[in-house]
């Protein structure tokens, strides 16, 4: 058995309130192992650490729990996914710097760093292929089950994009 730890956002009706008997239903419901917020109105977010064999296993048993307690909620993202170098040093336990260093080349020769997904500033990065390139480069031990997380969080955002584009077409 691994442990997943990772954040679900889901849309919820605007109006929706995280109220006592809610907040006990989505206990009932098995989410016992999340830390639940709003973030803005109609947005609804658990931070999960779940067990279970696999991170599919987690997240879909995650997102099975939220809407069996609320059914009117609908998955929009799953994380982590999208990371800056805050984010990596975050996962990898160190410094942003030493992650600025990778990402800028300098430093130790090594593979190429993986170019960034979204050129924004800050730049955004898909996790699994920062996972990976850890793991090619064998910087640091990382669980396989990030890999599997990363793999699976990626999986399920790029559906929920694509059913996104299928509803528009």
């Amino acid at each position: 058995m691994n442990e997943f730890q990772f954040t679900l956002s889901f849309a919820v009706p605007v109006g929706t309130l995280l109220t006592d008997a809610l907040t006990d239903a989505f206990f009932e419901a098995g989410c016992d192992d999340a830390m639940i917020g709003f973030g803005r109105p109609g947005c609804l977010a658990f931070d999960f650490t779940r067990a279970a064999e696999t991170a599919s296993a987690a997240l879909t048993s995650a997102e099975r729990d939220v809407v069996s307690a609320l059914p009117s909620a609908v998955l929009t993202e799953a994380g982590p996914d999208l990371v800056n170098l805050s984010d990596m040093a975050a996962l990898f336990g160190c410094s942003r710097q030493n992650m600025q260093k990778y990402a800028s080349g300098s430093g130790e020769k090594r593979g190429a760093f993986p170019l960034p997904l979204v050129s924004t500033a800050p730049p955004l990065w898909r996790l699994l292929d920062i996972v990976r390139w850890v793991q090619r480069e064998k910087l640091w031990d990382l669980p396989p089950s990030l890999a599997d997380l990363a793999a699976e969080t990626a999986r399920l955002n790029l559906r929920l994009q694509l059913k996104k584009l299928e509803a528009v077409a």
